[in-house]
């Protein structure tokens, strides 16, 4: 099986880090005083072994946004790695010496070809998550999502697998002969389970009414998907957003998290392919709603999808999933 991988990557479709690419202030070298640019370990998909990857956080970007062009969103997103890489470098270090952080490189998409992208991605992923990482994925349009959920499926076959994903959209389109875009990940998911027979296990948080037509309400009502609206999300909500999350959670094995940066507020995201100007805040609700899912100790990966430096206002937007990025791994590392 990993013989089998490893030969099905098509260096066409990926791109090794530069370790220089990895730099920020320096502080110093004592542990107290580092950044994540000087702990980062870039390696190539040919070095890894499975002391390389065991326990580790490890970056992977995806350098596509064929699926945003396809939807007739702006594109740019395809420069996302590169700029959350900058940024995520002057993090400093909460957690030494709990955690080894790997960049593994990039899956990128050549000659717009989509779908071969997202299949390198889903072998990348497996591939990680049988070596024993955690995958933390850089996209990239949220057509990232679709290649990263089928990676996990291919290294859990028998596990339930549930998705939760912080969006203003449902992503449930059908694709227009067989086209696939950023818009319809979650859709084309469904008709995986429902053709290999497994239960389609979707939660999204962060829905705009404004931003999705009732069919795709409609849609989302027949697939029994949970979501919750963004207008609900607030602090009076907290406990019983946490309880629906929670019963969810219940139903799953392990869990992909993915993060589409349309869900906030436009004043704190603005470099996104859609933008939002009542999307949600990175507040304390946002803060406990992620809480509850490290703490559930089921996800297994996570990817941050449709980063637009193009239109990334004092990097805000970047800096934002920087923080959450901060946050998640302080919340998960061990005790």
């Amino acid at each position: 099986m990993e013989k089998w991988r490893k030969n099905m990557i098509n260096k066409n479709y990926y791109r090794a880090t530069e370790q220089n690419c990895w730099t920020g202030r320096n502080d110093g070298d004592d542990w107290v005083q580092m950044r994540w640019w000087q702990i980062v370990q870039a390696i190539q998909l040919n070095e890894i072994g499975k002391e390389e990857l065991e326990h580790s956080l490890v970056f992977l970007g995806f350098e596509c946004d064929e699926g945003v062009a396809r939807n007739k969103g702006r594109v740019g997103a395809i420069k996302g790695p590169e700029s959350l890489r900058k940024v995520f470098s002057n993090l400093p270090v909460h957690f030494f010496p709990y955690q080894k952080i790997v960049d593994l490189g990039n899956i990128i998409c050549t000659n717009k070809n989509l779908e071969e992208a997202q299949k390198h991605l889903s072998m990348t992923v497996a591939m990680i998550l049988e070596k024993g990482g955690f995958p933390f994925l850089l996209g990239g349009g949220h057509e990232i999502l679709y290649g990263h959920s089928v990676g996990v499926r291919k290294n859990y076959p028998n596990k339930k697998i549930g998705i939760v994903n912080f969006d203003a959209h449902f992503d449930l389109r059908k694709p227009i002969e067989n086209i696939a875009t950023s818009g319809n990940g979650f859709y084309q998911i469904a008709e995986d389970c429902k053709r290999e027979n497994n239960d389609f296990l979707y939660f999204v948080l962060g829905i705009q009414e404004s931003s999705n037509t009732l069919e795709l309400f409609d849609r989302a009502k027949n697939l029994d998907v949970n979501y919750i609206l963004a207008r609900d999300i607030h602090l009076l909500n907290i406990e019983k957003i946490k309880n629906e999350l929670k019963n969810f959670l219940n139903k799953t094995d392990i869990v992909c998290l993915t993060i589409d940066l349309d869900v906030f507020a436009s004043a704190d995201s603005p470099g996104v392919s859609a933008p939002t100007p009542n999307g949600l805040r990175y507040d304390f609700v946002f803060y406990e709603i992620i809480k509850c899912l490290a703490e559930s100790k089921k996800v297994v990966s996570i990817d941050f999808a449709e980063l637009n430096p193009n239109f990334d206002i004092d990097h805000r937007t970047a800096k934002l999933a920087a923080n959450i990025a901060f946050d998640w791994v302080n919340l998960n590392r061990d005790k």
